[in-house]
């Protein structure tokens, strides 16, 4: 079994690894691969991989206030 954590996060050695991973699949029916991600294009990974089953788990975002040096330094030190 195979686990490639955050495989949105692209890069020459990545890419080389699915295209090596997909051709292994191919030759070694008893292999898994396991891709995650929280912020993947699941459709395409899933046409890829001819049709791979899709687990998907909910989840949320924090809100997150973007604010200026002084502004967080004000805010960190009121209590």
């Amino acid at each position: 079994m195979v686990y490639f954590f955050q495989v949105h996060e692209r890069s020459v050695d990545g890419d080389f690894l699915l295209l090596e991973l997909k051709e292994l699949l191919t030759r070694h029916s008893s292999l898994k691969v396991v891709l995650m991600s929280a912020t993947i294009n699941h459709e395409t990974f899933v046409q890829y991989f001819d049709d791979a089953p899709l687990v998907t788990i909910p989840g949320f975002t924090h809100p997150v206030t973007d604010m200026s040096g002084h502004l967080a330094v004000f805010y960190a030190s009121y209590n």
